[in-house]
């Protein structure tokens, strides 16, 4: 079992208060499980947000994290096993993104093109671990996604091409396996107590 770190251990804390103070709630396994996720988003998106005003970036915030979180409840992706680890990486991803300036073409198209490929070849990926799917939503889901992603070929957003760049990295079995090397070969929670979904 891997060491608690410091948003593992707050969650812990956070838990065992609201049980102390409402003995009618979840266990605290399930609350502290929660609070691991509120405290993991809160403090990815603040300290996102926090640099994006002082960058003059706002606006693009608010668009990366409506789509990304939009496109990461429909498609799934891999999961990092670390709350911190998770909550480091979802800062960098949302930074990178909004910060790095590019052209759409050249190298927008092709991380454009790359992204569609992967969309229907591989979403959704992961989700059955989260909510139960039926096989008929998820092509729904992947011709959505697919057509989602399509449509950046006539808006021509870089920052589109970003976003859906770093969502199809996440689905693909390379970046899976990359995450299971770099967590220790722990990959999707399986051998952890309590674990953060990014």
């Amino acid at each position: 079992m891997r060491k608690a770190n410091v948003i593992d251990r707050a969650a812990v804390r956070l838990a065992e208060f609201i049980k102390a103070n409402n003995p009618q709630s979840a266990s605290v396994e399930v609350l502290t499980y929660s609070s691991i996720i509120a405290i993991n988003t809160i403090l990815a998106l603040l300290i996102s947000l926090i640099a994006c005003i002082i960058t003059g970036n706002t606006t693009n915030f608010f668009i990366v994290v409506a789509i990304f979180t939009l496109l990461r409840f429909l498609t799934g992706g891999v999961h990092l096993t670390s709350s911190l680890t998770c909550c480091i990486a979802t800062i960098v991803c949302f930074l990178a993104i909004i910060h790095l300036k590019f052209d759409f073409l050249y190298l927008g198209l092709v991380l454009n093109a790359f992204s569609l490929y992967i969309f229907i070849l591989r979403a959704p990926s992961g989700i059955d671990e989260i909510r139960e799917v039926k096989p008929a939503y998820k092509l729904a889901i992947k011709i959505a996604a697919s057509l989602f992603v399509l449509s950046n070929f006539f808006i021509q957003s870089s920052l589109l091409a970003s976003v859906f760049f770093v969502q199809a990295l996440s689905l693909t079995t390379t970046c899976a396996k990359l995450i299971k090397k770099f967590e220790g070969g722990l990959f999707n929670e399986s051998e952890n107590d309590f674990g953060s979904r990014s």
